[in-house]
């Protein structure tokens, strides 16, 4: 599938919550070829430097959208076949619709410490071609500044 952005609705609060995930879920590397196992029961922890979660808010109270960037040499995803999208080692771990969080791979995010979910999405990221015939990664750290989106619009 690719990169991935997850986005999570909170029962209780109407928060959004989610992050983005630049790794497969669920591939493994065997020499030099990824592919599909989704018959393990360990958990796997994956590293991207480009990784990110965020709250942003509610339709409300948008304005205090917060992002948080994975810390360098921390795990960004936790691939779990048991287990939701989880990001960071339980930045945000979601099992059964329910969420936990606990601040330990991502800078500059408190989440709610357990939080129930309505119902959450995975969607694919698909890039573009900017002008320049390059690819852009719309989410990647250097297009924010104090934690406001200043990249490219598309």
């Amino acid at each position: 599938m690719g990169a991935t952005i997850v986005l999570m609705k909170d029962k209780y609060s109407d928060e959004i919550i989610g992050g983005y995930n630049p790794i497969c879920w669920g591939y493994k590397k065997r020499e030099e070829w990824y592919y599909w196992s989704r018959n393990e029961s360990s958990t796997r922890y994956l590293y991207a430097d480009d990784s990110f979660i965020f709250s942003l808010g509610t339709c409300k109270n948008s304005w205090n959208a917060k992002f948080g960037f994975v810390k360098k040499y921390e795990p960004a995803i936790r691939d779990d076949p048991n287990l939701g999208p989880c990001f960071g080692k339980e930045d945000i771990y979601m099992k059964d619709k329910v969420c936990s969080s606990e601040p330990s791979s991502f800078d500059n995010i408190i989440l709610t410490k357990s939080f129930s979910i309505i119902e959450y999405e995975v969607f694919q990221v698909v890039y573009k071609r900017s002008e320049e015939n390059r690819w852009i990664s719309f989410m990647n750290p250097k297009y924010f500044e104090n934690d406001k989106y200043v990249g490219p619009i598309f």
